[in-house]
């Protein structure tokens, strides 16, 4: 059994399942997948953290929808856990998204927190990423850390709908790696 995590199951309509799939060659073509369901006596099997490794700092479906103070919980072993914060209650976190779920932030400072911990500290080589829509051209964080004052990272899309990251040094200047749009 592959290690996966089921984010949503319809067994009428869309499903939802995060899988770990070892190396499979671009040029097979004999490699299967198979997917057993439809018998609820079965064990499921679930294994978020087989698919979701140690090298995974957080990973949020945002499948939740939470109001104001309520949760998005993490998949990985990390188990950074945020809470949506939302305090005009304008924001709607049970919106339609590319996959399974998502949230619309209305852009009047509406965010997840995520409390502090050592697993978010970048150092050597890391990746971010995100599904998002903007609606308006205008420059918006996409992921943060940032501690009493202490900037760590920016990850955000810019004003030109370009998307970049700032990594700021102790004496709080930033370096900007620009991405292309």
């Amino acid at each position: 059994v592959l290690s996966h995590e089921i984010e949503s199951f319809n067994p009428a309509g869309d499903s939802h399942v995060w899988v770990k799939i070892p190396v499979i060659p671009g040029t097979s073509t004999n490699q299967c997948l198979w997917m057993y369901y439809g018998n609820g006596a079965a064990d499921g099997g679930q294994d978020p953290a087989g698919v979701w490794d140690a090298g995974y700092a957080g990973v949020w479906h945002l499948a939740e929808s939470p109001a104001h103070n309520g949760a998005h919980n993490d998949s990985s072993p990390s188990a950074n856990h945020g809470v949506f914060i939302d305090a005009d209650g304008d924001s709607d976190t049970g919106a339609a998204g590319y996959l399974n779920g998502a949230d619309d932030f209305n852009g009047d400072g509406d965010y997840v927190s995520v409390p502090d911990d050592p697993s978010l500290q970048l150092s050597g080589a890391f990746t971010i990423s995100a599904w998002v829509k903007i609606d308006t051209v205008e420059r918006r964080p996409i992921a943060s850390k940032e501690t009493s004052g202490n900037r760590g990272y920016v990850f955000e899309v810019g004003s030109s709908r370009t998307v970049g990251l700032q990594i700021f040094n102790p004496a709080g200047t930033a370096d900007y790696m620009p991405s292309v749009s």
